[in-house]
């Protein structure tokens, strides 16, 4: 929905290191370098971090991979989310990941078989590319439909595209007031409780607008 769309497209950028690989000539604040740098999503990592904070002190994975509390070691660990849960759920199972491969981890995930990631409409701009290499190495998959624009949705998108529109302006042969004008030409032909009146009234739009093409 729109409150999705808002808060992915507007949230600020964060350092995000899960395994400890950032060079001391990273960048820990922004601007990140789009290749190389380490961040993500800094509304979906707070969230990340509430959530493993509350796994954390409540014990829930200790309770379910100890064999002494009634758990079952030797499981994997999915983390699966939709839409905005689902960069939760990614950053949260980077941050288990990284738990589970620490030498000096002592918490029952290292019981674990695994740690994995399933995602439904990702959220767009979620982490860097570095990161997002990251996951495809481990194997982990997001599944996106094919005609849904949300996940793909970032500030760097959506900069683009109004670039674009700004260009499209730029060279099109009509004035605003004419591209208002066929833009609520074409919203009428929609509008059914209009009847008859649709088709002229468009129409009539249409060439104070300068015709359709």
């Amino acid at each position: 929905d729109l409150k999705d769309c808002i808060t992915d497209a507007g949230s600020v950028l964060e350092f995000f290191d899960p395994f400890r690989e950032a060079e001391p000539g990273d960048a820990r604040r922004p601007p990140f370098d789009n290749e190389n740098g380490l961040f993500c999503h800094q509304s979906a990592l707070m969230a990340a971090e509430d959530t493993y904070q509350r796994l954390r002190n409540k014990r829930i994975l200790e309770t379910a991979l100890d064999p002494k509390e009634g758990g079952a070691p030797g499981y994997t660990v999915v983390c699966v989310g939709h839409s905005l849960g689902s960069g939760v759920a990614c950053i949260l199972a980077l941050m288990l990941k990284a738990d589970q491969d620490a030498k000096d981890y002592r918490g029952r995930l290292s019981d674990a078989k695994d740690v994995r990631f399933v995602g439904f409409e990702i959220v767009g701009g979620l982490l860097s590319k570095r990161l997002s290499k990251k996951t495809q190495d481990l194997g982990w998959f997001s599944v996106v439909c094919a005609h849904d624009w949300v996940p793909r949705t970032s500030l760097k998108n959506i900069k683009r595209l109004q670039q674009e529109a700004k260009e499209e302006l730029k060279n099109c042969d009509r004035n605003k007031f004419q591209l208002v004008l066929l833009l609520i030409a074409g919203f009428i032909r929609y509008v059914r409780p209009l009847c008859c009146l649709r088709r002229p009234l468009a129409v009539f739009l249409e060439c104070l607008g300068g015709g359709r093409f």
